[in-house]
């Protein structure tokens, strides 16, 4: 299982993202870094952890305005890996993402309108290219398309599937940054179950090492996004590399 740091992105700052209330969100305080630059940080993890694979939340893209395609520009200059979401909901988007280099694009349930462009993305770029993310709140989807607004989670898993995509991201926006342990775990079982062929990443609410080393052990999920668990010295560079794989 890979561990996946977090870079939740707003006013050009990285921010400590709690329980999904974006608005409240203040620039990230870490013990190893002098900044809340996303450069800085993601510099100051790597040499801290080792880890050069990052999720990036563009919330201020996520809330309308345009991209961030600078600082992504910028990243992977750097040599980071990155999985963006930037709140795509036309192709073009996505093009800018690979252009600024990202490794693979987003696409979040949560400012998604139309679920064919699920279909059309996979069939442009190839789904190996993207992640659908599958946004939840306390287990709820919350999306912006309606007819999901009354599916199941594993329901609206299995049209994506259908529309080419095998790798998803389940995560639930309440749990983000609470300590509170990962509410997933049971869905993510249950859609490995029933497509075994999925690449399961998950996150939010990781309270210890233990507990991501059990997640580890489990197998059902390759990428476990964390932020709070880094940033509060609960997890050392040991023992991420104990519950890692390349």
């Amino acid at each position: 299982m890979k561990i996946i740091p977090v870079l939740d992105l707003k006013g050009g700052q990285v921010v400590r993202g709690i329980a999904g209330q974006r608005e409240t969100y203040q620039p990230l305080q870490s013990p190893f870094s002098a900044s809340s630059g996303p450069v800085e940080l993601a510099t100051a993890i790597f040499k801290r952890f080792g880890l050069n694979h990052f999720y990036l939340a563009d919330l201020d893209a996520l809330g309308g305005e345009v991209p961030s395609f600078n600082v992504y520009q910028t990243l992977t200059d750097a040599g980071f890996l990155l999985d963006v979401d930037a709140g795509c909901s036309h192709l073009e988007q996505i093009e800018a993402l690979f252009k600024a280099g990202v490794q693979r694009a987003i696409i979040a349930m949560e400012t998604l309108t139309e679920k064919d462009f699920l279909a059309r993305a996979a069939e442009q770029f190839g789904g190996e290219r993207l992640l659908f993310s599958l946004d939840l709140r306390q287990g709820m989807p919350v999306s912006a398309y309606q007819e999901w607004q009354n599916q199941t989670p594993l329901e609206i898993v299995r049209e994506v599937v259908e529309f080419g995509i095998q790798q998803i991201i389940v995560l639930d926006i309440a749990a983000v940054g609470t300590g509170s342990g990962l509410t997933t775990g049971s869905l993510c079982q249950q859609i490995a179950t029933q497509f075994p062929n999925v690449e399961l990443i998950s996150g939010g609410g990781i309270r210890t090492a233990a507990e991501a080393q059990a997640l580890a052990d489990q197998g059902v999920i390759s990428g476990l996004l964390i932020s709070s668990l880094l940033h509060q010295e609960k997890l050392t560079r040991d023992q991420i590399d104990a519950i890692s794989t390349p």
